[in-house]
């Protein structure tokens, strides 16, 4: 990420890492639970696509 910031940005590499350290770490902590929500509101439609092509 740090690399593509410094090549799309100019951004020295320094400051992509930092960057790229400050979005990432809260989205790994936080991401699942975050997504867990969603998830289980969609099982019922993914369960569907399961079944309805076997029909």
């Amino acid at each position: 990420m740090a690399q593509g910031l410094r090549h799309a940005l100019g951004m020295p590499l320094w400051l992509g890492y930092l960057a790229s350290t400050i979005v990432i770490i809260p989205l790994v902590v936080y991401g699942m639970k975050v997504l867990a929500k969603p998830q289980s509101w969609t099982n019922p439609l993914w369960l569907l696509l399961m079944v309805a092509p076997r029909r």
